[in-house]
């Protein structure tokens, strides 16, 4: 598996270089994969599990720098491209010559940039756009050490890590957390977009990218125009990523974002052999086989089909890898085996997905896009049938809409995080954990705290596109193959973020304007389709079968200890007998993962 180390000191310290010396022998002797990819004055980069074509390092020219991770080249009216692994005078000079901005406008990808003006005493840790590569950073014997995966850290010195609460404490809460900081106090992350600049000893964080910026300009505004771009950038990035891997095994639900991805892997002029897995379970809504029979038909692809297994234990989360974030691990549980399995028997390096069609296309809270319209339009008749789009959307009434609309506009309300919460189900949290939590400005993303003048909408759009999905599998070997998820690109994110709300939901449909896009390339039944394939009914059999590990780990555990849940509910929720699991399955799971994540650290 792809991953990376790199040391940043000031070089005139001459303790942070003896110390950057001692670390890099350490991380060396840990294991012959690593190698030495840049050194410079205050800099050395070391990667190991290069996979040529997919995961590398792009060199920039006498030593100026390097990318690692995977680079595409972009340009108006040309398709994207792999950029070559030793990139020319020209460009090199122009990525440190503008501190690294050159890439973000001209290239796009899954990358960290290294990047040194040695002239000008500086040197830049820049991340992409979309975060698919994590990039997090920890201060050790004088250095700023940036890395991918802390399993590979977590020994180089005698640093010690402990737990962040209030991180994990909003991680429950939220669900969904992209900050700066991370559940260890000791770790921070470099967020998408960001460059963090380094000069004599000092360093200052910037955003080189922000969607919010991005959805202010060029707005596309006529559906037509909307649907015909978004097809053409959804085909080209599906396109790139293709060309990186020979085999690929594709996660086809038979919904409609894994069948757009169906549909453009068809036509992709690598031609990668491809093979589709598909899951099913017994309940309601769970067995999608027939859509994903009907997406990949005529495409050559065999598409096999693995039933969930509902007697998976849950034990295996007490040997989760150590990260720095904690996540909800239970597809892990239930399927990564079998997805590492089928990759291999078909020899493919990557697993794709559809992952993120949900957030990128706009698939809920349409009734924001009636207050992106107000706010742009002003009164009159259009409006109301914004309304009532969105009114169709939600499945609420268009007065409802209206209403909210107008409380919104007159009080000047802005978005802000857990307000898209409408769960009536009793939290697992105490209710002063959850108070604190809101009041807390610094679990909200940067972008979201300083929104500026634009829209609710388009901020909960962005907020949306703020989590890609993990590179690092949390049970996995490091032979598995790379999780890809096409949707998850710059190109789409610009965009995605320049169509305004009430055209993606135009016509009371969720993700309109990709059905559109996209309505002469699928079947007109995923097109049309509405419904979407859960595991709830799943999930909820597992727990059953785990109640009394689920007790046992979260009665007595550290979030119970630290006050962080309250016991009585979870007693409650998990009291012997029929379960009835009150709080929600997904609320269970956060916390049974949360709770495993902890006890990596606190033993």
């Amino acid at each position: 598996m792809f991953r990376y180390v790199a040391f940043v000191w000031d070089d005139d310290d001459l303790a942070a270089r003896g110390s950057a010396g001692v670390l890099a022998q350490r991380l060396q002797a840990g294991s012959p994969e690593w190698h030495l990819q840049l050194a410079g004055k205050g800099l050395s980069v070391f990667c190991a599990g290069e996979r040529p074509g997919s995961s590398e390092t792009y060199q920039l020219r006498d030593e100026t720098g390097v990318i690692v991770g995977k680079l595409f080249r972009r340009g108006a009216g040309v398709a994207s491209r792999s950029a070559p692994l030793v990139l020319d005078d020209v460009e090199s000079r122009k990525i440190v010559a503008s501190g690294g901005r050159h890439l973000v406008q001209h290239y796009w990808g899954r990358y960290i940039a290294f990047i040194q003006d040695e002239p000008a005493g500086v040197t830049r840790v820049l991340r992409d756009p979309t975060s698919m590569l994590p990039c997090f950073t920890s201060r050790m014997a004088g250095l700023d050490v940036y890395f991918s995966r802390m399993e590979d850290v977590a020994q180089l010195g005698r640093q010690s890590f402990s737990v962040n609460w209030k991180y994990v404490a909003a991680t429950l809460r939220h669900a969904r957390l992209q900050v700066a900081a991370t559940g260890l106090n000791e770790v921070s992350q470099v967020l998408g977009g960001e460059c963090i600049e380094h000069r004599n000893g000092h360093a200052s964080r910037s955003f080189y990218w922000n969607a919010l910026d991005v959805s202010q300009s060029d707005i596309i505004y006529d559906p037509a125009e909307a649907a015909s771009a978004l097809r053409a950038v959804t085909q080209d990035c599906v396109d790139a990523w293709a060309s990186s891997y020979p085999s690929i095994v594709h996660m086809l639900s038979g919904g409609l974002d894994s069948s757009i991805i169906m549909a453009c892997l068809r036509q992709s002029p690598t031609r990668p052999r491809v093979a589709c897995l598909n899951y099913y379970s017994a309940g309601c809504n769970t067995d999608e086989r027939d859509y994903a029979r009907l997406a990949a038909s005529g495409s050559g692809c065999e598409v096999i089909e693995r039933e969930r297994d509902s007697t998976v234990s849950l034990a295996p989360l007490l040997r989760v890898r150590k990260s720095p974030i904690p996540t909800d691990y239970f597809i892990y549980l239930d399927e990564g085996r079998c997805e590492a399995d089928v990759a291999r028997e078909q020899g493919a390096g990557a697993l794709f997905s559809g992952y993120g069609g949900d957030q990128l296309f706009y698939r809920s809270e349409a009734w924001l896009g009636a207050g992106d319209f107000l706010k742009r339009h002003g009164v009159g008749p259009a409006l109301f049938e914004v309304a009532l789009d969105a009114a169709r959307m939600d499945r609420t009434s268009v007065w409802n809409v209206l209403g909210k609309t107008a409380r919104d506009s007159v009080l000047h309300r802005r978005w802000r995080l857990g307000q898209e919460r409408t769960s009536t189900r009793k939290s697992l949290l105490r209710e002063e954990v959850v108070r604190d939590i809101s009041r807390e400005s610094d679990l909200v993303h940067p972008w979201i705290r300083e929104p500026g003048r634009v829209p609710n909408g388009k901020i909960f759009h962005a907020y949306q596109l703020l989590f890609p999905g993990n590179f690092y599998h949390p049970l996995g070997a490091d032979t598995r193959p790379e999780l890809v998820t096409p949707l998850f690109s710059q190109p789409l994110f610009e965009l995605a973020m320049r169509i305004p709300t009430w055209l993606l939901t135009r016509g009371g449909w969720d993700r309109a304007i990709a059905r559109r896009a996209f309505e002469h390339d699928l079947p007109r039944r995923i097109v049309t389709r509405q419904t979407k394939g859960g595991q709830e009914e799943h999930a909820k059999a597992i727990l059953v079968r785990n109640v009394t590990f689920a007790r046992e780990l979260l009665l007595d555990g550290h979030l119970v200890r630290e006050r962080i849940l309250e016991r009585n509910q979870v007693a409650e929720t998990l009291a012997p007998g029929p379960a009835r699991f009150s709080s929600g399955n997904a609320q269970l799971y956060g916390c049974l993962s949360a709770e495993a994540w902890v006890r990596q650290w606190c033993g």
